[in-house]
This record gives C-alpha cells, structure tokens and sequence, in this order.
C-alpha cells in the first residue's frame, strides 16, 4: 500500500505546478518630493587628470561633478537642489552613461564632468573640443536611461560658486511567493514548497543572476528585499523531487519602481 502511495504521488508531480506571486514595491517617497528645492550641506574634493582640474561633490550621501567648465575650485558650503527632468534629458542619459561606464574619477571623471557642462550650455575647455562633445553625447543618447534614475542641479549659496549636478539611483523591494496550481489536490499533506530555488536576473537572457532565494513550506523566500529601480526577470531554476511538484519554465517579467 505505502508503495502505490508513493507511485500515486510521483505520477501527481507531473500535473501539479507552481505559481509564483511577486509583488515590487517602491522603498521611496518620489525623489522629487524628497529633495528638490531642499538645502543640504557639501563637500567636494579635486580631480586632477591630463594636466587640468575639475571638481567632484558628496551632497547628502550623493556624488557629483562639476558642470561650469572653467570655474574650478573646491570648498565646502550648502546648496539648493532641483530635479532635472525632460528638460534636462540630455543631462540624464550624459550622467547614466558615465555611471554605467564608471566615469567617476581621473581622467573619465574629468570627461564626464566636461560632457556635463557642455549639456548644461556651459561650454567646455581643456582637451575636451566641443565636436568631441557633441560626439560624446550623440553616443550617450542612444542609452536608455531608467525612471529610476535621477539627476539633480545643485546651485551654491553664493553666486561666483560653481554649478554642480549630482545623481541618484533610487531603489524599490521584491517579494516572492510559491503557490500550488491545485490546492485541492497538494492540500492532502504530501506536498511541500519548501527548498525550491528562485533566480532573480537583470537581463532578459536570464545570464546576469543579482539575487537567489529558497522557499520556505509556505512557499515564501524571506520577505521583501531591496533592489535598485529597474526591470527584472524572476525563473525558478531547481525543485527538489521530494517536493511532488513539477517546475515551471515560465520567466516572470517585473518592474520595481524607484519612485
């Protein structure tokens, strides 16, 4: 008898699957209502490449570069911030480049800072020739930058103090849970969702795996956790064979807000 049990149960995995709940949830009050029109404190620091200096800002807990070509120095004060926008486009897809590249130091941090000033209609100098600009830019537009991302214009208290704009890249949480397909056949007790494996990737191509999780009997893998705003792709990838159920090949798209 208990071994046509197990026969039974073994030919049930194969109808019964899984379903998965995922819920993403933005970690933040909108970046705008956060920040702009808000006074924080700065530093800055110098970066020297090629002969020639730019300068480089932490304003609350964010990083940014100068962008006033021409009006160099360092010092340390308050400054009003104001979100750029649509209007401002040519700023974020110049600053999401340059992050994604890691221009934030040396001769790159010294270039992104120049492609800045040159968005802003300040100009450049240096080595940096505005066609180089141009091309620069052209390049950099062809990037999508994600809503997640958000630049801010910081004006110093002071007039003769430059400009500079600092980035942010808010995140959000994502929670995974596992469900029966048919409650009314794994409710009989032999079923268990625990010690499935969940992949979360950041491509479509599922390659670039940023968090693993394992489910619990209830099906649940934790809680809520943080990822930066963007597209991901959830895929379970492993389900052991004691736990009478069939993995899914399904990708579940997703989006977590920022904002």
């Amino acid at each position: 008898m208990e071994e046509k049990m197990i026969q039974k149960r073994k030919c049930m995995t194969v109808i019964i699957a899984v379903v998965m709940v995922i819920t993403a949830l933005s970690a933040f009050a909108t970046a705008e209502n956060a920040y702009a029109g808000s006074t924080y404190s700065f530093t800055s620091s110098t970066i020297n490449a090629d002969g020639t200096r730019t300068a480089k800002f932490k304003c609350n807990g964010m990083t940014g570069l100068c962008a006033q070509a021409g009006a160099y120095s360092t010092y340390s004060g308050t400054a009003t911030l104001s979100r750029m926008k649509n209007t401002h486009n040519a700023v974020r897809c110049a600053y999401y480049y340059g992050y994604k590249k890691g221009w934030t130091s040396g001769s790159n941090g010294h270039k992104l800072a120049r492609l800045l000033s040159y968005c802003m209609g300040n100009g450049t100098s240096g080595e940096f020739k505005t066609s180089t600009m141009k091309s620069l830019l052209k390049t950099a537009q062809k990037t999508t930058v994600p809503d997640g991302f958000e630049c801010y214009l910081c004006k110093p208290k002071g007039s003769s103090k430059q400009i500079f704009i600092v980035w942010k890249y808010p995140s959000g949480k994502l929670t995974v849970t596992k469900k029966s397909s048919d409650t009314k056949v794994s409710g009989n007790g032999t079923y268990s969702l625990e010690g499935m494996t969940i992949k979360v990737y950041s491509d479509a191509k599922c390659k670039n795996c940023v968090k693993t999780l394992k489910t619990t009997k209830n099906g649940k893998t934790g809680g809520a956790f943080s990822l930066k705003a963007g597209t991901y792709y959830v895929k379970e990838t492993a389900v052991p064979a004691v736990t009478g159920y069939s993995k899914t090949s399904k990708v579940y798209k997703i989006k977590v807000p920022g904002n």
